[in-house]
């Protein structure tokens, strides 16, 4: 099922209302409704729909909306299709490995009251971030089902409009109807550009990654298409990066912008002296913050962005076939000798 705004139907596909079971005491008066309304206004007329995209600021900011959407979308869900075993919650951005997945599933009972996802804390509310996906089970939706009252609607709302997010929501929804979070490793929130690849996760299985372009999405699905072609079983970060990530890699990269998250410096060579004097804006460059290189680079011009230049990434793993035994023997991020399968221990889990 797919969810956005406006229930409508596009290319023969029908698009579910993400906020139709929310009363009309919020939708026609609450402020974080106010782009809603503007949309639902341009909708009904027949008019573009995109010239709103400049203007959410001033009519409320789309994404006031996003807490109230998930709730409604997991009720709606099961009302829909009340005798689904799993109840998979995945953003448009986001990639779930399937065949990983469905490993990991295999290990839990779905009539249980399973809510499962990457915990994160708001407050005293442990909840599954949205953006990394969450898994509910048939048995957590049916006791979601149980509560689903006009009181608790309205204690719910009343939540929502003063709180932050929707996943904090709805997680406070599941714990008043009796359903805790178990946290699960493999859920990423960020890109593959992001992950920091090392030996802590090297042979551990992968599930979900966020902030995914429309061409990672492409290649993480022929790669899963791929191997499950090959009959091969389920795969860990080591899979993903000798085939997505490894060719990519080089000695050094100008433009470079590694995605730092606080400040970036380059190699030593470029910070004084001869180097300083050849290439100024490298040894400038390297000394600002994210905000001042994102304001600076817009003004630079191509040889100017050569001069940004990586430091070198000529890593054990890039020259593998170099190595001699013994160093394969101890590079021990190039080959797992055993799968750290993790989902094994789901086998006993209890529930919280």
């Amino acid at each position: 099922m797919v969810f956005s705004h406006i229930e409508q139907d596009i290319g023969g596909h029908h698009i579910y209302g993400s906020l139709e079971e929310v009363s009309d005491k919020y939708k026609y008066s609450h402020r974080d409704f106010n782009f809603y309304r503007r949309l639902l206004d341009l909708f009904a007329k027949g008019q573009d729909l995109s010239l709103l995209a400049d203007t959410k600021q001033a009519t409320g900011n789309d994404w006031d909306l996003d807490k109230w959407k998930f709730v409604p979308i997991a009720h709606r869900v099961y009302v829909e299709q009340p005798d689904i075993k799993w109840y998979i919650f995945l953003e448009a951005d986001a990639y779930m490995g399937w065949s990983n997945l469905l490993e990991l599933l295999s290990k839990f009972d779905p009539d249980k009251p399973w809510y499962l996802g990457a915990t994160h804390f708001y407050g005293d509310v442990a909840f599954a971030h949205g953006g990394m996906g969450y898994i509910i089970s048939n048995g957590a939706m049916r006791m979601l089902d149980t509560i689903w009252n006009p009181q608790n609607i309205a204690w719910w709302e009343r939540r929502t409009a003063a709180g932050c997010c929707g996943d904090v929501e709805l997680a406070a929804v599941l714990q008043e109807a009796g359903v805790n979070i178990t946290g699960i490793p493999g859920l990423y929130g960020e890109s593959l550009s992001w992950f920091e690849w090392g030996e802590s996760k090297w042979c551990e299985p992968a599930l979900s990654w966020h902030h995914v372009k429309a061409h990672d999405m492409e290649s993480l699905w022929q790669f899963e298409t791929q191997r499950l072609a090959d009959n091969e079983t389920h795969y860990v970060y080591r899979d993903l990066f000798h085939k997505l990530v490894k060719s990519h890699l080089a000695s050094t990269r100008s433009d470079w912008d590694n995605v730092s998250r606080d400040r970036v410096y380059t190699g030593p060579s470029g910070l004084h002296g001869d180097e300083d004097r050849r290439y100024p804006l490298r040894s400038k460059w390297g000394r600002l913050s994210d905000d001042e290189k994102e304001e600076q680079r817009v003004e630079l011009n191509d040889e100017q962005k050569k001069d940004i230049e990586s430091y070198g990434t000529y890593t054990k793993e890039t020259r593998w076939d170099e190595l001699s035994d013994e160093e394969k023997e101890t590079g021990r991020m190039s080959e797992c000798e055993t799968v750290q399968d993790w989902m094994s221990h789901y086998a006993k889990t209890e529930l919280p």
